[in-house]
């Protein structure tokens, strides 16, 4: 364990607001992201299961959701985890295998509401988000706002543009 002195970037996974981290936060959080992956685990953080279950139980059976590529994850990265000015991540109760580009997609997934903070987040990982392995688990995200609007026909502040990531990645995965 070690003191992990400055704060969690948000209070909650999602932020709204850039908080403008220094260019070598992201250097390290890629290079801490990559060097997690490559450990092996019997932990699971996120398994083949749910995640085709709840993208056919929103959007139906027409789409192949077998993951092929599997890497050790956090689990929870939303901006609630890490600290900054300096890196360090807290929270690692969900660590274990998961898709591969899992944490990355909840990162971009809880960056959509500060959309060049999204964007930033975008371009850092477009090698893994830009993969099958990479857009299943962004689709999984997807389902669960539409799943949430479809339960309660409140629309969260992401509805809408899940759903415009929704049908790009359809077509990718299609």
């Amino acid at each position: 364990m070690a003191l992990v002195e400055d704060d969690a970037l948000s209070p909650t996974s999602d932020i709204t607001t850039d908080p403008e981290l220094p260019e070598q936060w992201w250097i390290n959080l890629r290079t801490a992201l990559m060097n997690l992956s490559v450990h092996s685990t019997d932990r699971v953080s996120m398994g083949q299961t749910h995640l085709t279950r709840r993208i056919h139980e929103v959007y139906g059976t027409d789409i192949d959701t077998t993951i092929t590529d599997w890497a050790c994850a956090h689990g929870d990265l939303g901006y609630a985890n890490p600290c900054g000015p300096r890196l360090s991540i807290t929270d690692w109760e969900s660590w274990g295998m998961g898709p591969a580009g899992w944490d990355e997609a909840c990162l971009w997934s809880a960056s959509l509401t500060a959309p060049t903070l999204a964007e930033r987040v975008q371009a850092l990982f477009s090698t893994i988000l830009s993969t099958r392995s990479g857009k299943l688990p962004r689709l999984l995200l997807c389902a669960n706002v539409e799943r949430a609007f479809q339960r309660t026909g409140r629309k969260a502040p992401l509805t809408d543009t899940m759903a415009d990531v929704t049908a790009s990645l359809f077509r990718d995965l299609r």
